[in-house]
């Protein structure tokens, strides 16, 4: 009993921090869901219209557009729906106590800031697998909390708060894996689970099937690594084996309901439309579309793009002002000023971030680039955060490119992928505490070394195999 209440007593000390980081986090969060009017300027209009539709629809399997639902697109066939149709059951016991509209905001927001900090808890979880020790955790935590954009978002209504939990799940549920994968052994169990996250995930928001399809190759490609296809049958047999009746069942249904959740949108519109992600006009026409206000903003700009001449891609340009802009929205605040959204940029806050970013992660990469164990443990987040973070320059840049005007390029888009930047940090300051300052300069310098060295590879071979051949 002495042995419990000591182990119950460490564990508190240590989540302290994590405790005093989540109150910080409710309060920075909780006061513009609760003093600012609805609707906040992150589409909280849009989300909230889409929450209520559903909470009249119990069956999620629309095969029709709804009546009166043409101003939030084409619903049947939009494949971001899971989120909506979760909180529509907290909306429908609101509406069925009689409680008016303000209150169903004020809750809802709630539930908002909760999902914020079950992704801190995530973070927190991922910081401690990844290596970093329970006195250094709670920082990249801390840092996320604190991030401007990310307590703005978390204080209203988006689909958004519940995507990027799931996106620092998915790399923390393809570790665990890959660590049993690495041991010789196929986890079923995981598996299953793994696959019903990046099934239902991917239904939350579009934007996760390019993380959906990294984590998934980076699982296969470890199975075939270290199981191999002539064991596979054998392990899937014995993993089976090894699992209750009523495990068995619960899997396949898991798996089962969210295969037929995800079929129902992207599948389907994979058969129907050749693309899990439709534009609108093909599935309502254009008439109908008319009314969705992004469609409409969109169909304008491609209307008038005569008007803005390009000249040539401009794919340094573009990049450079997506980079920028993003970065400087990720530490702002945002308010709406007669309609019209507006930025208030933390500028000292964005500068310090950067520096402390830049050389954490300097210090970061040198032990990535020559640690192997260091490469196993990071390699699924790097994966997954350049699938997330290409797929999402390429739209900005096709949109650009089409409609010769920058559109929706938001901090918050960025915020999938912080968490990992902010673990990526704190792991270089880490490893840098373990080494003299004389050691981490050369350790640094090792970076550009290192790099130059394996670009240069190729060339090395090339001159190698040349001294062997003889000219005449």
């Amino acid at each position: 009993m002495k042995n419990i209440f000591t182990r119950l007593k460490t564990t508190s000390k240590a989540h302290v921090p994590l405790l005093v980081i989540g109150g910080l986090f409710s309060l920075l969060a909780g006061r513009t869901a609760f003093t600012k009017p609805f609707p906040l300027p992150y589409d909280e209009n849009y989300h909230f219209g889409l929450i209520k539709l559903y909470a009249h629809h119990l069956n999620p399997f629309l095969s029709t557009q709804p009546q009166g639902a043409d101003s939030l697109g084409a619903v049947a066939r939009d494949p971001s729906y899971f989120y909506h149709y979760l909180l529509s059951f907290p909306l429908r016991l609101l509406q069925a106590l009689g409680l008016n509209v303000h209150t169903q905001i004020l809750v809802l927001r709630s539930l908002n800031i909760a999902l914020g900090l079950g992704t801190l808890y995530v973070v927190y979880r991922l910081a401690l697998r990844i290596g970093l020790s329970a006195k250094t955790a709670w920082l990249p935590v801390l840092a996320l909390a604190i991030t401007p954009v990310f307590y703005e978002l978390s204080a209203q209504v988006n689909y958004d708060n519940l995507f990027i939990g799931l996106t620092v799940l998915t790399v923390l549920a393809v570790l665990s894996i890959t660590d049993k994968l690495r041991a010789g052994t196929l986890p079923i169990a995981k598996l299953c689970g793994f696959t019903a996250l990046v099934l239902l995930a991917s239904i939350v928001k579009y934007s996760y099937l390019p993380i959906a399809f990294a984590a998934t190759l980076f699982v296969a490609l470890s199975a075939y690594k270290h199981i191999g296809l002539k064991r596979l049958l054998t392990q899937l047999r014995h993993g089976f084996a090894g699992i209750s009746s009523i495990g068995k069942v619960a899997l396949i249904v898991l798996v089962a309901v969210s295969g037929l959740l995800w079929y129902q949108r992207d599948g389907l519109n994979i058969v129907l439309y050749y693309t899990p992600h439709p534009q609108c006009q093909i599935a309502l026409g254009v008439e109908q579309c008319a009314k969705y206000a992004p469609w409409a903003r969109n169909y304008q700009l491609r209307q008038t793009s005569a008007q803005r001449p390009q000249d040539g891609l401009q794919v340094v340009a573009f990049t450079k002002y997506w980079f920028r802009a993003m970065v400087i929205e990720t530490y702002s605040s945002i308010h709406a000023h007669n309609g019209v959204v507006v930025y208030s940029p933390y500028a000292e806050a964005r500068t310090v971030a950067k520096s402390l970013i830049a050389f954490g992660a300097l210090l970061a990469t040198a032990f990535v680039l020559f640690s192997k164990r260091a490469r196993v443990l990071w390699m699924p987040g790097i994966i997954v955060c350049a699938a997330y973070l290409a797929a999402l320059w390429v739209q900005n840049f096709s949109d650009f490119h089409h409609l010769h005007s920058p559109i929706a390029i938001q901090g918050r888009y960025l915020l999938p992928a912080m968490p990992f930047v902010y673990l990526f940090a704190t792991y270089g300051y880490t490893l840098f505490t373990r080494y003299s300052i004389a050691e981490a300069t050369q350790l640094q310098g090792n970076v550009a070394a290192g790099i130059k060295a394996r670009a240069l590879r190729p060339v090395t071979a090339v001159l190698k195999l040349a001294g062997t051949v003889r000219l005449v």
